[in-house]
């Protein structure tokens, strides 16, 4: 049977994720285009569609995000937590790690900037979760106020928001291009 995932109409509701948590319930997150244009959301529900969260969550009220949002991924590990990682219209990257059942993160962090101060950010994510339980987060950052300094950084963090490898800013790219 079709399961609607959505409570509130949006303008938009487009760049579904979905992955599956390690308790079995599904995860989706979209852009509803409901806050300047673009605003992420996440529903939970069980293999065969009950949801398990009643209405759709707001990311940019959870995150404190103030400006309109232009990507979340999804990352899950086998020990029952979700990682949320966000680009928004603002210097800061931010991301969440939840437990799978719980509507509310256990931590809220700021991982990186993407660039200086009064910079235009050009920001690209990327998270994929690491054999040990870890989440790694590749992301854009610029090094000055030249454009030309993008460069591709990571790090490595604990499920529990702790830092298990700090930043490394890998290369110079020089590219508005897509990290995947």
């Amino acid at each position: 049977a079709t399961t609607k995932i959505n409570t509130l109409a949006g303008s938009l509701n487009r760049f579904t994720q979905v992955e599956q948590l390690s308790n079995g319930n599904i995860l989706f997150t979209w852009d509803t285009g409901l806050f300047s244009g673009s605003e992420y959301v996440m529903r939970r529900f069980t293999m065969n569609g009950t949801a398990v969260d009643a209405n759709q969550i707001s990311i940019r009220t959870l995150a404190g995000i103030t400006t309109a949002e232009y990507e979340c991924k999804i990352a899950t590990n086998a020990n029952g937590k979700f990682m949320l990682f966000i680009s928004s219209n603002g210097q800061n990257y931010k991301a969440m790690i939840f437990n799978n059942d719980a509507a509310m993160p256990n931590s809220v962090f700021v991982p990186a900037q993407a660039g200086p101060t009064n910079t235009h950010y050009d920001k690209t994510t990327y998270i994929k979760t690491l054999p040990n339980g870890k989440f790694l987060l590749v992301y854009r950052k610029q090094l000055t106020t030249d454009v030309a300094t993008r460069s591709i950084a990571y790090k490595i963090y604990n499920d529990d928001g702790t830092i298990a490898k700090d930043e490394v800013v890998y290369n110079t790219i020089y590219s508005w291009g897509y990290i995947g």
